[in-house]
């Protein structure tokens, strides 16, 4: 059962996610083309975001499979949240290119997010907490709007991870500019699907542990796209001026 204690450590949780957001607006997350040596040797991206990625999906994993609550929309949701976690965790790490590494203390400490927020959505989506959800759950609007949205949230961010993986030729190495659907328009279309796809989750659970998950999600993705916005204007001329970071016409 989520109870006090969860929502209390939720609390604070939440409001370490409003802090993190705005150190990352002023200091970039050191790594990518953000990369800084003051942060130490970093190991192999693929291995990092593999070791990153993966304390969530065994949490909600183990968890749900020791559950004595399991329901239908239990069920669904569990499958929703490993179906993003096992594409993060066992395919897109391996679809990375080059040389480029991570920092440890960047990757413990994506370790430590991963797994908090994977604790407080289990408690809830593993407990007590989920019988209150009818069957009929699954197909009401909130539900199926928030399904849409975390599916076609979902697709965008592997569609923008597959062009941005594909814009080196073998042997080529350095940045490009991305153009192309979304790209058309913002700089960093992954990051802002993976925002509407957690959106999405969060309508078609409605649990307060998701809109903390969406919180921490957007209080690492926004200022690294507005950050990689600067980058790609600062690094070359030709930028399209159009573009903005992550809200078409606005952001």
């Amino acid at each position: 059962m989520f109870g006090l204690e969860d929502e209390t450590m939720m609390g604070i949780w939440a409001l370490i996610a409003g802090c993190v957001m705005v150190t990352l607006l002023f200091i970039p997350a050191p790594y990518g083309r953000h990369a800084s040596k003051a942060w130490g040797k970093g190991y192999d991206s693929r291995w990092s975001f593999f070791f990153m990625e993966i304390p969530a999906f065994l949490i909600m994993g183990i968890r749900f499979l020791l559950s004595e609550h399991k329901t239908a929309v239990s069920t669904v949701f569990c499958l929703l949240f490993e179906l993003h976690y096992f594409r993060r965790t066992f395919i897109y790490p391996f679809t990375l290119k080059g040389s480029a590494t991570y920092p440890i203390a960047v990757s413990l400490m994506a370790i430590v997010f991963n797994f908090c927020n994977g604790y407080f959505l289990t408690q809830y989506l593993t407990g007590a907490n989920v019988e209150s959800y009818p069957v009929t759950w699954l197909v009401s609007p909130q539900f199926l709007i928030g399904l849409c949205l975390f599916l076609g949230g979902m697709a965008g961010n592997r569609w923008a991870d597959h062009v941005m993986a594909n814009l080196r030729k073998p042997g080529e190495t350095g940045y490009k500019i991305p153009y192309g659907g979304l790209f058309r328009w913002i700089s960093c279309p992954n990051y802002a699907c993976e925002m509407v796809e957690w959106l999405g989750f969060c309508l078609l659970t409605c649990t307060p542990p998701a809109w903390v998950f969406l919180a921490w999600t957007i209080a690492n993705l926004a200022p690294r796209a507005v950050s990689h916005h600067k980058w790609y204007k600062a690094t070359f001329p030709e930028y399209p001026k159009n573009r903005k970071a992550f809200i078409p016409y606005l952001l």
